[in-house]
């Protein structure tokens, strides 16, 4: 790596910013930049007792879209669900959008079959 032409004490904020862009360009994630730049900003502060304050800024967190099923998906999970509890339970998430959480505290109570309402609790 970039650091192995140099002593650690005398690495500075563009030697960094090159390591966190070679990581960038290798696809790491954001939260392994961020353990390098702590890494790193630990040996220098707290092992070399560096004084001054280095300007790096750390990746934003990447963001990732949930995996959406499709509707032929969903039936075929359906029609493999053999218990009809778990199928009734899977059916009412899916046709209602409800989390896993808003299921799992779901009561009797909680669903009006006359008006065709779900009451949810804590969502």
């Amino acid at each position: 790596m970039l650091f192995r032409a140099r002593l650690l004490g005398e690495v500075d904020e563009e030697v960094i910013k090159l390591l966190i862009l070679e990581c960038k360009r290798k696809g790491l994630s954001s939260q392994t930049q961020n353990v390098y730049i702590s890494a790193i900003k630990f040996y220098l502060y707290e092992i070399e007792k560096m004084n001054r304050k280095l300007d790096i800024r750390r990746p934003k967190k990447g963001h990732f879209l949930p995996t959406v099923l499709s509707h032929a998906e969903v039936m075929k999970i359906l029609e493999l669900t053999q218990n009809l509890k778990h199928r009734t339970l899977l059916a009412l998430t899916y046709s209602a959008g409800l989390r896993v959480s808003e299921v799992v505290s779901l009561r009797i109570r909680d669903i009006s079959f006359e008006e065709g309402v779900i009451s949810v609790r804590g969502g």
